[in-house]
């Protein structure tokens, strides 16, 4: 089964991430059992390929770590995040599949607070509680 990702990033087996729009098989997921349930939360979407279609829009896989954006890269990056998430508020796998970077945008962007000296991990705590507020 194909799906087509519709969050920023998704963790994919192998310590890869899916990016927006990118077709991933359901054996890519961490845990296929719980495709259906991440489907209905909005993560992707159940998509018809066709086998040749497939193969030429396989999955770029990435390994996961901190690269520099571009300006552009950047303002493209958070207009398609815009566009796309709207006013949906990433969960703890969503976070954890940015890098520091993205994660300090992220609150910013959101308006949550966090303490700037904090590592990944303490950033993501703080965002998750913060949202909730």
């Amino acid at each position: 089964m194909k799906y087509k990702v519709l969050v920023r990033a998704l963790s994919i087996k192998g310590n890869k991430v899916a990016k927006f729009g990118e077709i991933i098989d359901s054996s890519q997921l961490p845990n296929p059992d719980n495709a259906e349930e991440m489907e209905k939360e909005g993560y992707f979407e159940e998509t018809e390929v066709e086998e040749t279609e497939a193969e030429e829009t396989e999955v770029e896989e990435t390994e996961v770590e901190e690269t520099e954006e571009t300006e552009a890269e950047e303002t493209e990056a958070e207009e398609t995040e815009v566009e796309e998430e709207g006013d949906h508020l990433l969960n703890r796998e969503e976070l954890e599949a940015m890098n520091k970077k993205d994660v300090k945008k992220y609150a910013k962007e959101n308006d949550i607070d966090f303490d700037r000296q904090a590592n990944k991990a303490e950033l993501i705590d703080e965002i998750l509680e913060n949202s909730e507020k």
